[in-house]
């Protein structure tokens, strides 16, 4: 579960998931608004290059391994593993949501952070 108040938005928890299941995500102020409800994003930081977009992580709960590396990772403490029961009706909506995003890549793809906003060539295939 991502704690957006807390997130520095490194995408260190996108980098170390060994299936895809949790990836950053770039939106219009249009798409913001027509997101769905408990959908969390915040104003996307890294300078100019990011002015006018937010940022948000989601995570596929149907297909996380309950690894815990993501949350191992993350300097900010900005996630934990939730009950599945709890959590996964909603994250199912939210993460559909972002798929239908156009992939937007307005930063150096070949930095930690840029490198996550790209297609991932190797997802979990539950």
């Amino acid at each position: 579960v991502w704690l957006a108040d807390k997130c520095t938005q490194c995408n260190y928890c996108s980098i170390v998931c060994p299936h895809a299941v949790i990836r950053p995500f770039l939106l219009s102020k249009e798409e913001s608004k027509l997101s769905p409800d408990g959908y969390l994003y915040r104003k996307a930081q890294g300078g100019g290059d990011l002015a006018g977009l937010n940022y948000s992580i989601q995570v596929a709960a149907m297909d996380c391994t309950g690894c815990a590396v993501c949350v191992e990772s993350c300097p900010d403490e900005a996630l934990f593993m939730g009950e599945f029961a709890q959590y996964a009706p909603n994250s199912l909506h939210t993460f559909e949501y972002s798929m239908t995003l156009p992939l937007r890549q307005p930063i150096d793809k070949f930095s930690v952070k840029g490198s996550q906003f790209e297609q991932p060539l190797l997802e979990f295939h539950g």
